[in-house]
């Protein structure tokens, strides 16, 4: 229907359930993906998955997105992302997942811990401090502006009771 109404839909996901028709029905709908990507290590993305098998489950959901074609094309019409929480536990892997993304024309969407769910109860001692955020956003605008030729701002993180894009939220273009 969004695509019938000259919209773009954007689907958020953690790609655990997104098997090769879902991921066509997707790319033949124009559908945008956002995908959930918290650590490229194994035991860590299934700790913070909360879940055995995440890690497996979430590359075999980004692979079906792109033999569906979704990183085809430059890098101003990306339609797939990985949005991953930076965490004390994935300070160290951030820059890696964010060249992962880069060399692998996803756009990548850095967030940091919000006190949601299980980063409420289970992960709060895995909030970074500010000052360490600070230095990975800059660490990662480094990296894009020597490495891929990008430039953006450095912005604070979320504050207040975190993210709320999966309640509304709206995807704009030129």
């Amino acid at each position: 229907y969004i695509n019938r109404m000259d919209m773009i839909p954007v689907v958020i996901t953690n790609t655990i359930t997104m098997g090769k028709d879902l991921a066509s029905f997707l790319y033949d709908e124009n559908a945008s993906v956002l995908t959930k990507l918290d650590s490229l290590r194994e035991d860590r993305q299934d700790f913070l998955g909360g879940k055995p098998e995440t890690y497996k489950r979430i590359h075999e959901g980004i692979e079906h997105l792109i033999k569906a074609g979704f990183t085809e094309g430059s890098n101003e019409e990306l339609r797939l992302g990985a949005s991953f929480v930076t965490t004390s536990l994935t300070l160290d892997e951030t820059p890696k997942i964010w060249r992962f993304c880069r060399d692998n024309n996803m756009y990548p969407n850095q967030e940091a811990l919000v006190p949601r769910g299980r980063a409420l109860t289970e992960l709060s001692h895995l909030t970074p401090t500010s000052a360490q955020l600070n230095e990975i956003k800059r660490k990662l605008l480094k990296i894009d502006e020597q490495e891929y030729g990008y430039t953006w701002l450095v912005h604070a993180p979320l504050t207040g009771n975190g993210c709320l894009q999966h309640m509304y939220s709206v995807y704009l273009t030129t």
